[in-house]
């Protein structure tokens, strides 16, 4: 299944990775699942991910041109690595 998150590198730039986890990791320890790929959150809904990545920029004060990139960013264009 596919998670959806982001590390703390990634608020700060506005971007988004994805990778192929287990379904059961995602679903149910979700927290677990970011841990393991090196990330501050995860989520197996892009849209939840991409919230939670908008709001953690505007809480940092990232480039307002940076979040409405964020804003604009479909599930599809972000690649799908394999679980580490």
């Amino acid at each position: 299944m596919k998670a959806f998150g982001f590390n703390e590198t990634d608020i700060l730039r506005g971007e988004m990775q994805a990778a192929q986890v287990d379904a059961w990791i995602i679903k149910e320890r979700p927290e677990w699942c970011a841990g393991e790929q090196g990330w501050e959150f995860a989520s197996p809904r892009f849209t939840e991910a991409k919230a939670e990545l908008i709001r953690r920029m505007r809480e940092d004060d990232v480039d307002a041109d940076l979040i409405a990139q964020v804003q604009a960013l479909k599930a599809y264009y972000i690649p799908v690595e394999e679980s580490r």
